[in-house]
């Protein structure tokens, strides 16, 4: 077996209840399917069903993913004719509109990667020298695009494996330094990461390679493995009274009807942070006015984008958040004044830009508007959700550096339904890290994913398709049930303090896709919102 498949793809499906460690990477060899042919049946025919609704949603090239792994797992097994069959189906998804995958972010990096283990395989199966060097030279060079892909997509598990696969394909080229090199960049992440199940191999494959090709002394690789100490990341809500200027960019990509739009909002804010009594009490102020700028819409469309941009940017201030002196979150008070203020923002807002063009901002519609934006309970629920991700979840918790954990809990599904839905959190300490800068590494990056569970969503769009169709027969039921689709999740990146559970980062990406089937049509609305925030300290 081609020895780059040490480092295979592992599926986060290995993911289980608290405490939960990930499985490491799969063992030497990849067993060939029994029932090939069975699966490759069931997943073209899946693929053709999903193609003829809508060829990009993310279920159809997540078939195709499927696909193009089975193909190649056939293949390397004997150097079976699979491989061009394989690329085939890797192909719409490399070639895609990378606007028309918005909210598929896993999608372009896999295929990325998966498309360079391809290569390497052409590499050990090609019939001569110069088939084989083209082939690996084009591993390479796939493989460098997977990792900066995938590092931007927060998978650094895959991300160690696309450099070991490039450090293969480089020993396989004959240049040994810079395949040694790759290879122990490749052992730094897996320390730095927490891969310790991947540390023995990755070892023994470093020293097999300085040695020529010879085993190693399984002491040798014992003694290593030893010497990584696997560390805890201990949570502590220790805060002090504190001034903090918080950066925050928020940029949505939206596909709706065929069009793409984009629009990114930047603002300051200022948050002050005193004791009254047992509480803590967080003010928030909005520094100076937020600036939109919007891109790929036009006319009125770009208008509303960059109105309601303006708009996201002013509800940032919060009224008065308080919280317990255990870190617990209490309240949001003060909210009809805050309302006022904002109401009183707003309105000098229009006076200085007389309003987005195509749009009636009457005080009756602003009040409107505000009524619905500025809801108590509405309100109150996201600064609790704020609060919990940047700080309230991790008080008083330890998890092992590197281990994935999971639970779950329900929760309404935005944009569709206000009945609560499961969904599962898998969360890991990724890694110790500077908190702002340079300096030492004081502080700690947790990743965070949210997923509603499947058979939520399938009850969530019941609920809708039934409100939207309160008189239909059970026929036109299953057939507009049939024809939605929705897809949601959010990432998180933390960044915070330990011992003290002060954040000094916190990146949210959302992904949502959802569409309907209406007279023959597909219509699609694929969206991604990331909002990043970073603060400065002033004590």
């Amino acid at each position: 077996m081609p020895p780059f498949l040490l480092r295979a793809r592992i599926a986060l499906t290995v993911l289980v209840t608290i405490p939960a460690a990930i499985a490491g990477a799969e063992s030497a060899e990849e067993a060939p399917p029994a029932d090939f042919a069975r699966q490759s049946q069931e997943l073209e025919k899946r693929i053709t069903d999903l193609a003829a609704v809508d060829p990009l949603q993310p279920d159809t090239l997540d078939a195709r993913l499927d696909y193009a792994r089975l193909l190649h797992q056939a293949a390397a097994e004997d150097c079976l004719p699979y491989l061009d069959a394989a690329e085939s189906q890797l192909a719409p998804v490399l070639e895609a509109d990378a606007n028309a995958l918005v909210a598929w972010p896993d999608g372009p990096s896999d295929a990325m990667s998966l498309l360079q283990t391809i290569q390497n395989t052409r590499g050990q199966c090609a019939e001569d020298a110069d088939r084989a060097r083209t082939a690996f030279e084009a591993s390479i060079a796939t493989g460098l695009r997977a990792v900066a892909m995938l590092r931007d997509n927060w998978d650094f598990e895959e991300m160690a494996i696309a450099q070991f696969n490039i450090a293969f394909a480089r020993r396989e080229l004959g240049d040994i330094d810079r395949a040694l090199q790759d290879l122990e960049q490749v052992l730094a992440w897996d320390q730095e990461f927490g891969f310790r199940d991947e540390l023995a191999s990755d070892y023994a494959t470093l020293l097999r390679w300085h040695a020529g090709g010879e085993d190693p002394d399984p002491a040798d690789v014992e003694r290593f493995v030893k010497e990584f100490n696997q560390t805890k990341a201990r949570f502590e809500f220790a805060w002090k009274p504190h001034q903090a200027r918080w950066s925050t960019e928020v940029e949505r990509a939206n596909l709706k009807d065929g069009v793409f739009g984009e629009v990114s909002t930047r603002y300051q804010s200022e948050v002050d942070v005193r004791r009254e009594r047992d509480d803590w009490v967080l003010v928030t102020t909005i520094d100076g006015t937020p600036t939109v700028e919007t891109a790929g819409s036009a006319g009125a469309a770009a208008d509303a984008e960059r109105w309601q941009g303006m708009l996201a940017g002013l509800s940032a201030a919060l009224p008065e958040m308080v919280v317990g002196k255990d870190g617990t979150f209490k309240e949001l008070r003060n909210l009809e004044r805050h309302r006022a203020a904002m109401l009183k923002e707003v309105k000098q807002l229009i006076a200085a830009a007389q309003g987005p063009a195509g749009t009636a901002q009457s005080e009756e519609d602003i009040d409107r508007f505000l009524g619905n934006v500025l809801n108590a309970d509405l309100l109150t629920t996201m600064a609790a959700g704020q609060w919990d991700i940047a700080v309230g979840a991790w008080i008083g918790a330890e998890f092992d550096h590197g281990d994935w954990y999971s639970l779950t809990f329900e929760e309404a599904l935005p944009g569709f339904s206000e009945k609560p839905v499961s969904k599962t959190m898998t969360f890991k300490v990724s890694r110790w890290l500077p908190c702002a800068g340079g300096g030492p590494p004081k502080c700690v990056e947790v990743l965070v994913r949210i997923v509603p569970d499947p058979e939520g969503i399938t009850r969530a769009v019941t609920e809708f398709v039934t409100r939207v169709m309160p008189e239909a027969s059970r026929t036109e039921m299953e057939k507009a049930l049939r024809a939605v689709s929705y897809e949601f999740e959010l990432r998180y990146r933390l960044v915070t303090e330990p011992d003290t559970l002060r954040p000094w980062s916190i990146e949210e990406r959302k992904y949502i896709y959802a569409s309907s089937l209406d007279g023959g049509k597909r219509a699609v609305m694929a969206r991604r919102d990331r909002t990043l925030e970073t603060a400065q300290y002033a004590n």
